[in-house]
């Protein structure tokens, strides 16, 4: 129970510091395209702060549970009217902040998803759409899957190459492992010394198909050496032919 309130705080605390500067608010329609946008971010930016403050005052799982179900800000009304706001306003600045900001926060819903369809068929030259990689690999969107193929048609970064074809890779891991590993292989092949923060592409996908390989549903347990509560050293293998639970947990 009490990871449920530190983990609804939590939610609470991160887009509280996410959502930006503030700013001022009056009628959309007598707004320029870019104080409309400025004007749909503090809108989900307020929901976000009444939210927080919801949530730290309330005091036992309960009514946090309750504030999580009645006031958490679902990015998808904001996100569709951002969506509105780009087709309304084609090649503009404003346009290219609310279908990043859509496809930032409402990856996995419906106006992420058009505005990822829509940024992919633009010239891609603003480096924040790059930086999506982290959506696009959980986002099942059509929109996403041709943000990612044109990234990878279009860029002449091997980074951002990198990050696509890993992003490809991971989204087909459960619906077509095959392709997956294909993705990964190929990702090994092209951009295998190219790093993407502490690690080389080469280096993460062959952590994935490790993890396809031999961490499955069905695979053998690979070997884990410890000591129990007692002090006493052990191997998972002692135990083998029988029914074992293995918890593993943390504390961060």
């Amino acid at each position: 129970m009490k990871n449920i309130s530190q983990t609804l705080t939590g939610l609470a605390l991160v887009f509280g510091l996410t959502m930006g500067p503030a700013f001022s608010v009056s009628a959309q329609s007598e707004k320029s395209p870019e104080a409309a946008y400025k004007n749909l971010a503090k809108q989900h930016s307020d929901l976000v702060k009444e939210y927080s403050t919801a949530i730290r005052a309330a005091k036992t799982t309960a009514e946090k549970q309750v504030v999580y179900k009645e006031k958490f800000p679902n990015p998808a009304t904001i996100g569709k009217k951002m969506v509105e706001l780009a087709k309304a306003n084609p090649k503009t600045k404003a346009a290219t902040d609310a279908l990043i900001w859509a496809a930032t926060y409402d990856y996995c819903g419906n106006a992420g998803g058009e505005a990822m369809g829509i940024l992919a068929d633009g010239d891609l030259k603003d480096s924040r759409i790059s930086r999506l990689t982290s959506r696009l690999k959980y986002s099942k969107t059509a929109g996403a899957r041709k943000l990612m193929a044109a990234l990878m048609e279009k860029s002449t970064d091997p980074t951002v190459k990198g990050q696509m074809l890993l992003a490809m890779a991971q989204s087909k891991k459960e619906s077509d492992p095959k392709a997956a590993e294909k993705h990964f292989q190929e990702l090994i092949e092209k951009y295998g010394t190219v790093k993407s923060g502490r690690k080389t592409f080469g280096e993460m996908a062959k952590a994935e198909i490790f993890d396809m390989k031999q961490l499955g549903a069905g695979q053998p347990m690979p070997e884990i050496e410890g000591e129990d509560i007692d002090g006493v050293k052990f191997k998972l293998s002692d135990y083998r032919g029988k029914v074992v639970l293995v918890d593993f947990w943390g504390d961060w």
